[in-house]
């Protein structure tokens, strides 16, 4: 596991994995230039894969908004969204968008979703490139079973409200998070729901709860 830290103002811990940070020094968006110009900026983690990956290994890029090595390896590519295509125009999106692209006539195409691949066929990828699988989930995921005194507990522990059902939200306010729609449904709820937001305050009938 290799992470690409763009920005060197982030924290170590927030990385898994072999950690490689720019070697840039305090310029001007440094996010956007390490982004743009990795063979520049991060030459020691480029150096690093095409010494240690062979033709009988697999480079698996878990995002492809990040500048193709080339190498001799095998190459697979996940997709998660497309939100440089749907979100507003700026220089991140516009970058983020090359190398989208770059990826179009690769064979070894990962849609974590049946949303995410329909958009990536309306962009010009090759749908029989293109593989579906979901996101995890273990098998035992649901079957969690509190007792009403247990979730009584929690809700006290969380100052959650206790005549209420609650629904879960876990996301970052990034734009194509799409958080305006989760505004949208708290209103829509009624008295007996409470929604719960896992990031940043998106609004006062929401909770949220950040670390």
């Amino acid at each position: 596991l290799i992470s690409i830290k763009l920005d060197n103002k982030k924290n170590d811990n927030l990385f898994s994995g072999k950690l490689f940070k720019p070697l840039s020094k305090d310029m001007p968006f440094p996010y956007i230039f390490n982004k743009q110009y990795p063979e520049i900026f991060f030459r020691n983690y480029q150096n690093y894969i095409k010494k240690n990956l062979t033709k009988n290994d697999i480079l698996h890029y878990s995002h492809p908004a990040f500048k193709k090595i080339n190498g001799k390896f095998k190459e697979i590519i996940t997709f998660h969204d497309l939100f440089p295509f749907v979100l507003n125009k700026n220089l991140d999106n516009e970058v983020s968008k090359k190398y989208f692209l770059q990826w179009k006539d690769n064979k070894n195409l990962i849609s974590i979703s049946e949303t995410t691949k329909k958009d990536m066929i309306n962009y010009g990828f090759n749908e029989d490139n293109i593989t579906v699988i979901h996101h995890y989930i273990p098998l035992d995921f649901f079957e969690l079973k509190l007792s009403d005194e247990d979730k009584i507990f929690y809700k006290k522990m969380f100052n959650f409200p206790l005549d209420k059902k609650l629904i879960l939200n876990v996301s970052s306010n990034n734009k194509y998070k799409n958080l305006n729609m989760i505004k949208e449904i708290a209103d829509k709820l009624g008295n007996k729901y409470q929604l719960i937001h896992i990031g940043d305050k998106i609004s006062n009938n929401i909770i949220s709860l950040k670390n």
